[in-house]
């Protein structure tokens, strides 16, 4: 049974439920006393908010995690930036930067910047309202080679006490090596008050290879290749909910699939819902900005600017992760089934604690959409279920669809585009 209202940011009247149309009902105006058009125009806000309560449409409030969100942004290279610009460093940065606000990121992941030219990068990413994340020299060294010439941090440089650098980035971790390295390495800059972040790539990782306890010393993980099944087995139970202080952010690959450009963008929109199965809902890296030309991968490639279709959809995906990480941050994750067998193209994951609950379908096909019903027991994790609430996917609406048990079964009725999810809060 499913119950459907639309609730508007800046409703003008009330509005009636309709599974087809939404019709606004205008309250009267015209001759009436100042103090009675008052009453009027609370009076629609007044009715939603009653109706949504008494029919379950309206999702509980969002519980905001103490650790915040991490950084929604994109790696950039700015030899590579240097190497296709035709006007300059500093104009190619500037427009660059631009874009990548306009396309609702927040973080600068900043790549191959020679020290003389760092400050003046900094100076481009502040001046966007933008932050940044800035590789350290000395500590990438050692988690790489073991090496080191003194010091495990760098600190000699003066873009060092810039405002705008949030996270010193340490290294990728691959094996249980560099994983102990770059620990050293986040130990010795908690002692400095300084925050960290390292990139973990879990095509090299087995379950029960790497522990939680290993990796809460980080103030912030870039998790590679989640969206990827079969290379490798890993438990989901390590990501998610983390330390109090860890954030779990998802690398999503901006490949090129020699496909068409609308197959492309749903392939990215895709591997960030996979990721977040995988418990990975604190934040978004883009890899990566630019590329030369020839590469398969990038936003952009050469000197061009990102397509509509790219910049619409790194844009769809920066405001959900916002949006749903007030839903989602601090909740274990856990795979679920449904009653019939599953449809290949469909996964789906429970996040819960306490009294929080919340299911997420994702169509993972790229090319195929999925248009059908799925049923589900009335027990998902330890909890009873009565309903399933429908939480928008953006930031400016609220959606809400109720599906209520029926037969003990609860049946949600799904049109999936590819790459889709849906979330919903569970009752």
């Amino acid at each position: 049974m499913k119950t459907e209202f639309f609730f508007p940011t800046k409703p003008r009247g009330v509005y009636r439920a309709n599974l087809t149309r939404v019709k606004p009902i205008l309250w009267p105006s015209a001759g009436l006393s100042v103090s009675t058009r008052r009453y009027f125009s609370v009076a629609p806000y007044v009715l939603l908010f009653v109706s949504s309560v008494l029919t379950g449409c309206m999702p509980s409030a969002r519980v905001t995690d103490t650790r915040g969100i991490g950084p929604i942004g994109v790696r950039y290279s700015v030899q590579t930036a240097i190497s296709c610009s035709e006007t300059g460093m500093k104009s190619v940065i500037e427009r660059d930067f631009a874009a990548i606000k306009k396309m609702g990121m927040d973080t600068i992941c900043l790549r191959h910047c020679h020290p003389q030219e760092t400050n003046s990068v900094l100076e481009s990413i502040a001046a966007c309202g933008l932050k940044a994340i800035v590789d350290d020299p000395a500590a990438i060294r050692y988690v790489k080679s073991g090496s080191s010439s003194g010091s495990l941090l760098s600190s000699n440089e003066e873009y060092w006490t810039s405002p705008v650098i949030t996270f010193r980035y340490i290294g990728h971790i691959v094996d249980e090596i560099t994983l102990k390295r770059a620990a050293t390495c986040a130990k010795a800059a908690r002692n400095k008050n300084l925050k960290t972040c390292v990139s973990i790539d879990l095509s090299f990782w087995k379950t029960g290879d790497l522990q939680r306890q290993s990796i809460d010393v980080f103030d912030s993980v870039v998790w590679e290749n989640l969206a990827e099944e079969g290379s490798h087995s890993f438990d989901s139970a390590v990501i998610s909910p983390g330390s109090p202080s860890r954030l779990n952010v998802q690398a999503v690959r901006c490949r090129q699939y020699r496909k068409s450009e609308l197959e492309t963008v749903r392939q990215w929109l895709g591997e960030y819902h996979l990721g977040l199965t995988r418990g990975c809902c604190d934040g978004v890296v883009f890899d990566t900005y630019r590329t030369l030309p020839g590469d398969w991968s990038g936003i952009v490639i050469g000197n061009s600017q990102p397509s509509p279709e790219r910049g619409t959809m790194i844009r769809k995906i920066s405001d959900r992760c916002r949006n749903w990480n007030e839903y989602l941050a601090g909740l274990k994750v856990q795979p679920v089934e449904t009653i019939e067998n599953k449809p290949e193209e469909i996964k789906t994951a429970l996040f819960s604690k306490g009294s929080r609950k919340y299911l997420l379908i994702v169509n993972r096909s790229y090319s195929r959409f999925f248009r059908s019903r799925l049923s589900f027991p009335t027990v998902l994790g330890d909890a009873h279920i009565d309903r399933a609430v429908t939480v928008s996917t953006a930031e400016d609406s609220m959606i809400g669809s109720v599906y209520r048990v029926h037969n003990q079964q609860l049946r949600i009725d799904l049109d999936l585009s590819p790459g889709e999810a849906r979330l919903f809060e569970l009752f």
